[in-house]
């Protein structure tokens, strides 16, 4: 599986530094072997602290070069609008490749960045299996997914929580390692914590009376 940008915000010190396109090998010198990694490789820092990120890039002869970037961390203005909360990023989306048995179309213009991750993989799964894991429910959830089906942390999770509730969603599918930032969960939504593709499946199988661990906030 290779981790290439997809895209590169214009509030990115990186803008003109890296391309999209570029298969992302390494940051701060660490190799980089899930997705994840690339966020969790600069927790810590500040905006305005820097890193290195070491590319592979083809050129137009389809030669490949190993590039390595000094880029700054800038806020992330895309939870910035949304919260207000001044978070460090590097300011781009990363994509996957590899080969999958069928493909996939999302008709969600204007959808970018890892959160609905989770989510449309649940959704995937509904489309091609005759199981019906909503029955009839409103379901949300949020998270990050790799290709082995882990399910990572993402930004603004409240305010996500909000929104679902006020969609009418009773049900909300949240990463497990979001569950310490839960200040406050919105009335009558059940916020179920998952690490995993499969625990979301299982959790949405359970019956309707299923007792399951809750993120209940504070």
């Amino acid at each position: 599986e290779l981790y290439y940008i997809s895209d590169i915000r214009e509030y990115s010190d990186a803008f003109n530094k890296l391309k999209v396109g570029d298969v992302i090998t390494a940051v701060d010198g660490k190799e980089i072997n899930q997705i994840e990694e690339i966020r969790t490789s600069y927790k810590g820092k500040k905006i305005g602290d820097s890193l290195s990120i070491t590319v592979e890039r083809k050129n137009k002869s389809g030669n490949i070069s190993s590039i390595t970037t000094e880029v700054t961390l800038v806020e992330n203005q895309d939870i910035s609008s949304e919260t207000g909360e001044k978070k460090p990023a590097i300011g781009i989306l990363v994509g996957t490749s590899g080969k999958f048995p069928i493909d996939v179309k999302f008709n969600l213009p204007g959808v970018g960045g890892p959160s609905a991750g989770m989510i449309f993989a649940v959704g995937i799964i509904e489309k091609l299996t005759s199981e019906d894991l909503v029955r009839g429910r409103k379901i949300a959830g949020t998270g990050s997914i790799n290709a082995s089906g882990k399910v990572g942390g993402i930004g603004g999770i409240e305010e996500k929580m909000i929104g679902a509730s006020r969609i009418g969603a009773t049900i909300f599918l949240a990463p497990r390692d979001n569950c310490p930032d839960i200040q406050h969960v919105p009335k009558g939504l059940k916020v179920i914590p998952v690490s995993t593709l499969s625990e979301a499946i299982d959790a949405l199988r359970a019956p309707d009376n299923f007792k399951h661990a809750t993120c209940s906030g504070r």
